[in-house]
């Protein structure tokens, strides 16, 4: 769905995947726009495991955290946990454009 609106997407399993990503890109002095981090992923890291290694990789990172725990701590305050925002599934494609654009335009 990304690449029909114009963004090169990469994706990762897990945030163990995230964060050798985000090394790579670093390595190359390069960075994401903005990478989104589910909150809980089974059988491996998580976002809020994950967004502490990727703020160390690069303090300036945009991220956004998605998860179906709408009281989650994290959800509702994502900016208390390293995140430039947040976003509730299910989510619409207009919904996920406007988190992203505001991240890009303001994280």
């Amino acid at each position: 769905m990304l690449t029909q609106k114009g963004f090169q997407a990469v994706c990762a399993k897990d945030g163990a995947k995230a964060i050798e990503l985000c090394q790579s890109t670093q390595a190359l002095q390069q960075s994401f726009d903005v990478v989104i981090l589910d909150l809980t992923v089974t059988f491996g890291k998580g976002a809020k495991e994950t967004i502490k290694h990727l703020i160390e990789i690069d303090p300036d990172v945009k991220a956004i955290v998605s998860s179906g725990y709408h009281f989650d701590d994290v959800i509702v305050n994502p900016f208390k946990y390293g995140f430039c925002g947040s976003i509730t599934k299910p989510f619409t494609m207009p919904e996920l454009m406007t988190t992203i654009n505001e991240t890009i335009e303001n994280g």
